[in-house]
């Protein structure tokens, strides 16, 4: 329709969703295809996906955009700033990431001496700290006398 035909822009009905992986932008005659690292379910808007998810397809496949279940998961140690088209981001030393998850810091007992790591090592028997982010081995502390940690 090029807007001469009233009865066809008399209602809100007239207006009708965009298929899912899709969305436009008002006032929209026609819908597009999100870009890389973007989403979206039936009638909505393109949402990027998670830090640690990502979507490779630019713009051309409106299905590989179908609801959040099409973001990729980054493998462990990795993660992504959204939007994001792949993984870039190596998680470095007293971080990790499980795989689809946004880097985080090592938690208290516990270190991490290597970059791109999926979990953190716990400190030894005997041993704790109460920091967190800890880049070596030597951030835990010996538990003092009278006191032990398993």
């Amino acid at each position: 329709d090029d807007a001469t035909t009233a009865s066809l822009h008399a209602d809100l009905v007239a207006c009708v969703d965009c298929d899912a992986g899709m969305s436009s932008t008002p006032p929209a005659s026609s819908c597009f295809t999100c870009s890389f690292g973007k989403y979206s379910s039936l009638g909505s808007t393109c949402t990027s996906c998670p830090s640690g998810r990502y979507i490779t397809d630019d713009a051309t496949t409106a299905s590989l955009h179908a609801d959040l279940v099409a973001c990729v998961d980054c493998d462990a140690g990795k993660s992504s700033t959204p939007p994001a088209a792949s993984c870039p981001t190596t998680c470095p030393t007293g971080r990790y990431s499980p795989s689809g998850s946004p880097c985080l810091d090592c938690e208290a007992g516990k270190f991490n001496e290597n970059v791109q790591q999926g979990s953190c090592t716990n400190c030894g028997p005997g041993r704790y700290s109460t920091t967190t982010g800890n880049i070596i081995e030597s951030a835990c502390r010996n538990c003092e006398a009278g006191k032990a940690s398993p």
